[in-house]
This record gives structure tokens, sequence and C-alpha cells, in this order.
């Protein structure tokens, strides 16, 4: 599967759209909450660009780990967390 097919494609929306939407239940009244790790790592591996494929295989997190926690489905170790943010140079507060 290619970074540009139409599958990846549907699926990078519908992991932004699901990100984008975690936070609707919150007031607009309330303080602005910082990201949290998970957010901030599923809005690094969108924005990557790169497939779901991609970027297990080369972080070593086993492809079916990834896309469960990019779906909501799972969430992660730390280790596993530790690993993706290595690869995409994160820093995660």
């Amino acid at each position: 599967m290619t970074s540009g097919s139409p599958v990846c494609d549907s699926l990078t929306r519908y992991y932004l759209v699901s990100i984008l939407t975690s936070n609707q239940g919150a007031s607009m009244s309330k303080a602005k909450q910082p990201l949290t790790m998970t957010d901030q790592l599923k809005r690094a591996i969108v924005a990557s660009g790169l497939t779901v494929y991609r970027i297990a295989k080369d972080s070593g997190v086993p492809q079916p780990v990834v896309h469960r926690f990019m779906a909501g489905d799972q969430g992660i170790s730390l280790a596993t967390a530790e690993k993706l943010a290595r690869y995409l140079k994160l820093k995660l507060s």
C-alpha cells in the first residue's frame, strides 16, 4: 500500500476526525487543557504523512498495535509510546 492510496487517505481522515472530535464534550468556558501524550502522538503520526504500516515498520512497533492505538481501540505502553516518539522525533510532555 502506498501513502497516496485512497485507503490510506481515508484512514488518515478517520484518525484525524477521531482526534479532533475527542475533546468535543469539553465546555468552551473551561480553560484550554494541554494535549495529552496520546493526543500529541496521534497528531504527530497524522502530521507525518506516513502510513501506519511505514511508521510501525520503521519504529519497531507491530502494525496492529499502531492501528488499534490510532483507532482508539487500545492504549499503548509507555515503552511503545517511547519508540513512536523517538521515531517521530517528539519530546512528549
